[in-house]
């Protein structure tokens, strides 16, 4: 006797054995697509905290250097309101958000109507409000740009 096709059980052995492949391999899809996102934020804070950098290097000469004050990097970065006040009064550190570098021709758009820059976690999320710190230290301009607890620890940053 001549067969001319596949049998039930071969069929639904298939379907089972399909079916197992795609539960093995969609988690670590998805773990990738999350992975790559985080690091396209990571990446996109590089490019913001340079363009900071070029933005305080045009105001190189109204900062005073944090040495003088014997400021930290640590102590900037877990400043309270107030103590950061001070030193933005003082001319120690330069407070500026997203909105501001791209007016100022420093940082490119990612959409042409707000939001100007978004997350590329969460597309929906706006990060045009983020704030950057610019201080001086050894002579040399440098960059914040201001992460949150999990955030920091995402990009070590």
């Amino acid at each position: 006797m001549k067969r001319n096709g596949f049998t039930l059980v071969e069929l639904i052995a298939v379907i089972v054995i399909l079916g197992l492949l795609i539960t093995l391999a969609v988690p670590g899809v998805l773990t990738v697509s999350e992975k790559i996102k985080s690091d396209m934020f990571c990446a996109k804070i590089g490019n913001i905290e340079d363009a900071a950098n070029i933005y305080g290097n045009d105001k190189f000469d109204e900062l005073k250097s944090i040495n003088e004050a014997n400021i930290t990097v640590d102590m900037l970065e877990n400043a309270t309101e107030s103590q950061l006040n001070d030193y933005i009064r003082n001319n120690y550190v330069i407070k500026v958000t997203l909105v501001e570098l791209i007016r100022n021709n420093k940082l490119t758009k990612d959409n042409e109507e707000a939001p100007y820059i978004v997350d590329p976690r969460d597309e929906k999320v706006s990060l045009d409000d983020a704030v950057v710190l610019i201080f001086k230290r050894n002579n040399r301009i440098y960059s914040r740009y201001q992460l949150s607890a999990e955030d920091k620890s995402l990009c070590n940053n």
